[in-house]
């Protein structure tokens, strides 16, 4: 069976947590598939309404860490950047934070996917899957950290950009369609998008690269619904059926696949 994941990286980058997560929920539930949202541990503070709703819903909550970066500051803050001793309280309280309110998550996906082998090992003694690694590997399991399933991101063939709304959005439909064509041979593709890609974003003194700005997160905004739909629709038309990341690592058995596909 072909697979699929829609996963959501929800944070406040532009403060769009809210508008966009119910924006996302409409439309998924217009499109009848389910989806992982990778929550910050700030959205459980400052959001608990987006919270409520996510568990009121049919969609997987999952950790995206217990910080985020401040695009809007140009502060990157990624896992990697951080002192390795404070690494481990940060991935104990990216789960600790949702034990407390009495949400059950199974998976953690880092900040800009970039972990390192101590944030892994951290991550598997609280977690029972990582989403962090971009590559064309079927979900797996490393020796290295032989309790944690790995279900990474899919990598296009082209320029190894990840299989991510960032990456497609601003190239427009024919995109859409020449990534569709480069993961035909994949028989699980992990898609990932941001909660604001829905809501859209202020990109005024935005401190990020000016292609991206000017591609991507300008187009940012509810009339990227139709963008979304042709993707699912595309994924469908090669016969793949939506699920979680979790339901993706429960049927992972204990083997180790060559990144060589």
């Amino acid at each position: 069976m072909l697979k699929a994941v829609l996963s959501i990286d929800v944070e406040h980058t532009f403060e769009a947590a809210p508008e966009g997560v119910h924006a996302f929920l409409d439309l998924l539930g217009e499109l009848g598939i389910r989806a992982t949202f990778f929550c910050t541990t700030s959205v459980l503070e400052r959001n608990p309404d987006v919270i409520r709703a996510l568990r009121e819903s049919p969609h997987e909550i999952a950790s995206h860490g217990a910080h985020h970066s401040e695009m809007d500051k140009g502060n990157k803050q990624c896992l990697t950047q951080l002192e390795p001793s404070g690494i481990p309280g940060i991935i104990e309280e990216s789960k600790a934070a949702f034990d407390r309110e009495g949400i059950e998550i199974k998976g953690f996906r880092a900040m800009s996917l970039q972990t390192n082998p101590l944030i892994l090992s951290e991550v598997e003694k609280f977690f029972d899957y990582d989403s962090s690694l971009l590559s064309r590997v079927p979900p797996h399991i490393d020796p290295a950290t032989p309790k944690l399933v790995r279900v990474p991101v899919t990598r296009l063939m082209a320029r190894g950009m990840p299989y991510s709304s960032s990456a497609l959005m601003g190239m427009g439909p024919a995109a859409l369609a020449a990534a569709a064509h480069t993961t035909r041979g994949l028989e699980t593709v992990v898609c990932y998008a941001h909660c604001f890609d829905l809501a859209g974003c202020p990109v005024e003194g935005l401190n990020v690269a000016g292609w991206k700005k000017q591609y991507y997160y300008r187009r940012c905004g509810p009339s990227q619904k139709a963008f979304f739909t042709e993707w699912v629709k595309q994924l469908r038309a090669q016969g793949r059926q939506f699920l979680t990341c979790a339901e993706i690592a429960n049927a992972v058995p204990g083997q180790t696949p060559s990144d060589t596909q």
